[in-house]
């Protein structure tokens, strides 16, 4: 489930990919499915760099790698 996914705090992310239980992909996916299921709302992205997350989250090895992340940036 996309909200259960989303709210895994990194420690237990790293936990559930080193026992195989996630993968990357599968987070960067749940992660999308959910922004674009709540962005319209909230209007908090401007943009969603979906392909490349995806691309990242493929090539991910290490334990957190591929922990999707956002990136607030307010310009005054």
């Amino acid at each position: 489930d996309e909200d259960f996914i989303a709210g895994l705090c990194v420690k237990s992310l790293g936990s559930l990919y080193r026992r195989g239980e996630l993968s990357p992909v599968e987070v960067v996916e749940a992660q999308l499915s959910r922004c674009s299921r709540i962005n319209p709302k909230l209007n908090a992205f401007i943009s969603v760099l979906a392909e490349s997350a995806l691309l990242q989250a493929r090539g991910a090895r290490p334990a957190l790698r591929g922990t999707a992340i956002s990136v607030n940036r307010s310009l005054c």
